[in-house]
C-alpha cells in the first residue's frame, strides 16, 4: 500500500489490482500524467483505502 504524494488539487485515483505489475504500471503511467495514485493490492484492502483516501 502506497500513496504518490501531488500538489493538493490534483485527483486521486484508487487502484486495485492484485498483480505488481499491474499496478507499477499503472502507478507510475498515472503519476506522470500528473495524478495522485493510492493502491492496494489485496482485495480487503480496498474497501480501508476507499473510506481513508477519497478521491477529488
Amino acid at each position: 500500500m502506497a500513496i504518490m504524494m501531488q500538489p493538493a488539487n490534483t485527483p486521486l485515483i484508487l487502484i486495485i489490482d492484485d498483480n505488481l505489475t499491474n499496478l507499477e504500471v499503472m502507478c507510475e503511467t498515472l503519476s506522470d500524467a500528473g495524478y495522485e495514485v493510492a493502491i492496494a493490492r489485496l482485495g480487503n484492502e480496498q474497501f480501508g483505502k476507499s473510506n481513508t483516501a477519497l478521491p477529488t
